[in-house]
Formats: C-alpha cells, sequence, structure tokens
C-alpha cells in the first residue's frame, strides 16, 4: 500500500487488514459495513486488526486515529461513518485515541466506485479542511480508512492535517486493493 503514495504524501506506516477483490468475501464484508448498516460489524473488524495491531509497535508511534469524515449530507442519508466504526473497534483493543474533532469533509463529493485515480483526484481535491480551534501540532496521526484503492482520499484528508503541522501521518484501512 505504501507504494500509492510514494512521492506524494509524507507516510511513515501504511497497512490494510484484509485484501479487497470483486465479488470476494471482503467486498462482501465492506458492503454490509459501507451500505447495509452493519457499524457493528465494521466495529468488529476494527477490534480484530486491533489485536493484530496491538503486537507491532503502532500503539507506541501514534498518538490517535482519524477516521476520513463523510460529508454531513451522506452521514445523514447513511445515518453513520463506516470508517469511524472501523475505528472506534481499533481503538478499543490498541487504546490509541480515536479524534473525530480533527478535519471535516467540507465538500459532497461524488462515489469514487468506477472512477479512474485523475477522475478521484479531481472529485475529493479540497473536499476536507480542520475543524475551527482544530489543532493537529506535532499529532502522529493514523487516518482510517475503510478501502483504500488509488489513496486519493487519503490524500485530500491528510493535506490540512500536515498544512496544520502534524509530525506523521499513517494509514490504516479495512481493505486495500
Amino acid at each position: 500500500m505504501f507504494d500509492k503514495f510514494k512521492g506524494r504524501l509524507p507516510i511513515v506506516h501504511a497497512s490494510a487488514f484484509m485484501h479487497f477483490s470483486d465479488d470476494g468475501i471482503v467486498q462482501s464484508l465492506v458492503h454490509e459495513v459501507k451500505y447495509k448498516g452493519a457499524c457493528e460489524l465494521g466495529a468488529q473488524l476494527g477490534r480484530w486488526y486491533g489485536y493484530h495491531l496491538s503486537a507491532t509497535d503502532i500503539v507506541r508511534r501514534f498518538d490517535c486515529l482519524v477516521p476520513v469524515p463523510l460529508h454531513r449530507e451522506r452521514q445523514k442519508r447513511r445515518g453513520y461513518n463506516q470508517s469511524a466504526c472501523f475505528a472506534r473497534g481499533i481503538s478499543e483493543i490498541t487504546g490509541i485515541p480515536l479524534r473525530e474533532d480533527l478535519v471535516l469533509r467540507s465538500k459532497a463529493t461524488l462515489s469514487q466506485v468506477r472512477m479512474e485515480r485523475e477522475q478521484r483526484m479531481a472529485n475529493i481535491a479540497d473536499a476536507f479542511r480542520l475543524l475551527a480551534d482544530a489543532s493537529t501540532h506535532n499529532l502522529k496521526i493514523l487516518i482510517v480508512d475503510d478501502v483504500v484503492t488509488t489513496g486519493a482520499t487519503i490524500e485530500a484528508c491528510a493535506a490540512p492535517l500536515i498544512r496544520g503541522g502534524c509530525e506523521a501521518i499513517g494509514v490504516l484501512a479495512l481493505a486495500n486493493v
């Protein structure tokens, strides 16, 4: 997964719990969590991943988990943020604090499911900003997403965190394509 960010984002860690492939069991799990209201399934997958991460130095290397936020309209429609469900499970097991008070998705974007990388980058450009009074200065932040395909969403989400002075960025994903 590191290759997706090479030369574009100063990532110090990137890993995914599972590998996503079309029509596979991981796709079914992701769709349950993302589209069918299975937030608790997302949290349980996060707990399992948290047990794995607890055996590494991740817990000591990072200050907080920041789930990729949904735009308020999409979250209202869906009723929850699937990345936050997954991050909550990771946080429960690892003890890494969950921070949903740092970054906001200020721009509604189209679904990126069928888009190529360039289309995704244009779609997600400037979609995130720091929340008022949020400080990322000297924080080591793990951005948590459901699926990393091209890395465009992670790059866009990381930009305001980096501009805000965070010290390090890492990525955790439920699945990597």
